[in-house]
């Protein structure tokens, strides 16, 4: 077995290609249409930006999310206070706290998530009106790209891990979840960072949220593109009822 979920609670693997997950029947996916739109040119003043900077400033919009079960992570992605995380990490609850980087916890709900993609949206009213990270959700990003991920591994929170987009187009299943068109990723990666947002280098845009890595492997991660999810796949989100 080689792909694993990072998120602690989770130790089973499940490793079967996803042409055989299709021919079973098991897999119902909607492939959506494939971007082809040209890679935006960063800003003079992004581009210039020191590492140290775009962390920092990421970092304020990047969550530790617990529950009864499991611990992940999550990044702020609007006004209306939505925290985008792994659909794993939030699995069997609706409540959930939501740390920040200082500490200070908040409550939120689950108010959506999908039952093909890894993903889930959390409502925390107390980070209405806060600027959400900037999301790349216009081009597909390329190999050899150098991308930044945020996250709390092992519970160790505000932690940045550095690396490049090693792979585009990875597919394959981890029940009961289908993950196609994923990005291979060399910057590594552990058990507690799911959700969390992998950024680009020059520019501190989120491209893919951090889901899954290689059982063995520690430079072997997967995230999943944010161009495919956001904001098509997220309106068609399962509400959770009485909630939104």
């Amino acid at each position: 077995d080689q792909w694993r979920h990072y998120e602690k609670k989770t130790e089973e693997v499940a490793s079967k290609p996803i042409e055989q997950t299709k021919q079973e029947g098991k897999a119902h996916l909607e492939k959506g249409k494939s971007q082809t739109a040209p890679a935006a040119k960063a800003t003079a003043a992004n581009t210039n930006k020191d590492v140290t900077e775009i962390i920092a400033e990421a970092q304020e919009k990047v969550f530790t999310i617990y529950t009864d079960y499991s611990q992940g992570s999550g990044f702020l992605i609007n006004k209306q206070g939505d925290v985008l995380t792994n659909a794993h990490v939030v699995e069997g609850s609706i409540d959930v706290i939501v740390r920040d980087k200082n500490g200070e916890e908040y409550q939120g709900k689950v108010i959506g998530y999908s039952n093909e993609i890894d993903v889930a949206v959390i409502r925390v009213p107390a980070l209405k009106n806060k600027n959400p990270l900037l999301l790349e959700t216009k081009r597909k990003a390329r190999v050899g790209e150098e991308v930044i991920t945020l996250g709390s591994p092992m519970g160790l929170e505000n932690t940045a891990t550095f690396g490049y987009i090693s792979g585009v187009d990875r597919n394959f299943v981890i029940e009961p979840h289908i993950y196609e068109g994923i990005y291979q990723i060399s910057a590594p990666i552990a058990p507690g960072s799911s959700g969390g947002p992998l950024l680009e280098r020059k520019t501190g845009k989120v491209l893919a949220i951090n889901s899954a890595r290689h059982a063995t492997e520690a430079n072997i991660g997967f995230s999943i593109p944010i161009f495919n999810i956001v904001p098509k796949e997220v309106s068609r989100f399962k509400r959770v009822k009485g909630i939104a």
